[in-house]
């Protein structure tokens, strides 16, 4: 029973790394599980057994080989060289990260202006969005991705409201009154904020966007609870640096006392 419980364990970090469409609804419906934006942090799991492997070789192997060690060393540090190469990065991934940095460099990047996506055109000719990571520079650009890579809502986007999701200029609103933004602070506070996730901008939330945008203070709500943590959070810090101030205070003036009474005559 024991055997067969490690065997479990052992195989649940291969098992939620797996991908198909079925069993990332199963996962994202699961709780816990379904809100971890990385599924390959479950490999941690393989630490402990890591760890008394270790310990075993440490207490049983009485001699070291030093070709073995010497290759590890040589392969880790291969690895990270090629892994840190802005050529292999673009090879291997598709996406030159130059396109990020040189604008944000040079101070070239652009105010968001539009919505935009990446439009794959089909061999009959037909063109439509489609999720790409390798097109998430678009904002440099003064676009936002429609179809920006985000974790939360699947590896593939499957749980993206994609309602009144259309490329546009931010300010022109759909026959609903919509803008094509999503409000941002729908996710996080829907109930404060009277919307639903996903809820885009309307047409006379105009100047709360063009806020967003411009990184200004956006007047979204908080909750109650997000107030007082955020009051408790304020008082705690100069509480903390004060009682550790005075922590160090007493353990100078006992230390100092102790030197008196060993340099007292006796």
């Amino acid at each position: 029973m024991r055997t067969a419980a490690t065997g479990l364990i052992l195989l649940l970090p291969i098992a939620l790394n797996l991908y198909t469409p079925s069993w990332n609804a199963v996962l994202k419906a699961t709780p816990v599980v379904g809100d971890s934006s990385n599924m390959l942090r479950w490999f941690l799991v393989y630490l402990p057994a890591l760890c008394l492997v270790a310990g075993w070789t440490w207490r049983h192997v009485t001699k070291v080989y030093l070709s073995p060690l010497l290759a590890l060393s040589i392969a880790l540090a291969g690895q990270q060289y090629f892994i840190h190469s802005a050529f292999l990065a673009h090879e291997a991934n598709g996406y030159d990260r130059a396109l990020v940095v040189d604008p944000w460099q040079s101070g070239r990047s652009k105010n968001i202006f539009a919505v935009g996506a990446p439009i794959k055109t089909s061999k009959d000719g037909t063109r439509q969005p489609v999720v790409a990571s390798n097109f998430d520079h678009m904002f440099v650009d003064g676009l936002s991705n429609a179809l920006c890579y985000e974790p939360m809502f699947g590896y593939r986007l499957e749980t993206l409201d994609r309602r009144h999701l259309r490329v546009g200029a931010i300010n022109i609103s759909d026959q609903n009154g919509l803008l094509p933004m999503k409000n941002p602070s729908c996710y996080v506070y829907p109930d404060e904020n009277t919307c639903r996730p996903g809820a885009h901008f309307n047409a006379s939330q105009l100047n709360d966007l063009q806020l967003l945008i411009a990184y200004g203070d956006f007047p979204a709500k908080t909750s109650a609870l997000r107030s007082v943590l955020n009051l408790v959070a304020g008082v705690a810090f100069p509480v903390t640096i004060t009682a550790m101030l005075g922590g160090l205070w007493r353990m100078r003036r006992r230390q100092s006392l102790d030197d008196a009474n060993d340099e007292a005559p006796r």
